[in-house]
């Protein structure tokens, strides 16, 4: 719902139009008082100049962006606010350290390699079946192994894009299957006592989105100050994703999976309980 630029405090805001996908400007309080799921059209405008679709945007994305990058400029003799959120390639454990995995707890799949007429453990892998990602060195599929989606980062082609009243959205930059892995769900690995405090802490100072996600065994994943792309999926009743769990190298990870095939240009969008 707001420009580019997390760090601009801007008088107001913009808001597209879920029927005309019209970007208006809006007071920062009616962008304030949006829910994520809320549906905002251009009748919901309290400028009557532009509260009907027929009326071309204001501005063109172009000029928008600009004068989201004018205000940050002009603010750039003031003390710096730090980022709102970092981008880290694996989940970050603030309470201890991520586990080293014993060689006798690793699963070996029995699946025949390439070369011996096998598919390089595809869907009948059985460590696939179990949510279980295969370890290079020891697959018999060896470096031809399909099952290592999450450490080698397997990832769909995907955009950060302004998503009307939701704010910011995840999009396919391309068709994706049904069923297939989209990318891991990355933040800060909390135990339960540090995510009451965060969680009591957001909600006193206002946050409006939370990046929760339930890993297991006590923990949560918090994507809010540090994460991948993957925090910006959008909740929905319908959505065309879900969260799968897995076991990667010893440590459970979400993976964000496709419910049905998403074309490119389409919005990602997960159910906050799957």
């Amino acid at each position: 719902m707001s420009l580019p630029g997390d760090g601009v405090q801007l008088e107001d805001h913009w808001i597209q139009c879920d029927r005309c996908n019209t970007w208006r400007r809006v007071p920062k309080e009616v962008a304030d008082s949006l829910v994520d799921d809320a549906e905002w059209y251009c009748e919901l405008n309290p400028n009557a100049q532009f509260a009907i679709c027929s009326v071309p945007q204001e501005l063109t994305n172009e000029e928008i962006d600009q004068e989201a990058a004018e205000a940050e400029e002009e603010q750039q003799n003031l003390p710096k606010l730090p980022a709102v959120w970092q981008l880290i390639q694996g989940n970050y454990y603030s309470h201890r350290k991520r586990k080293q995995q014993d060689e006798d707890d690793i699963m070996v799949c029995h699946c025949p390699p390439p070369w011996r007429g096998g598919d390089g453990c595809g869907p009948n892998c059985i460590n696939r079946m179990l949510c279980i990602e295969c370890t290079e060195d020891f697959c018999p599929c060896e470096n031809q192994c399909n099952n290592q989606m999450f450490t080698k980062k397997q990832y769909a082609k995907l955009a950060v894009r302004r998503a009307g009243a939701k704010g910011f959205g995840l999009y396919a930059e391309e068709d994706v299957a049904a069923g297939q892995f989209l990318i891991e769900y990355i933040g800060e690995v909390l135990e339960e006592e540090e995510y009451i405090r965060r969680k009591q802490y957001y909600i006193q100072t206002g946050q409006r989105h939370y990046y929760f996600m339930n890993i297991g065994n006590g923990e949560v994943i918090d994507a809010c100050r540090k994460g991948n792309h993957a925090r910006f999926i959008n909740h929905s009743c319908e959505p065309n994703c879900e969260t799968q769990k897995w076991m990667v190298r010893g440590e459970l990870a979400i993976g964000l999976y496709t419910l049905r095939k998403i074309k490119a240009g389409e919005r990602t969008s997960s159910s906050s309980s799957s």
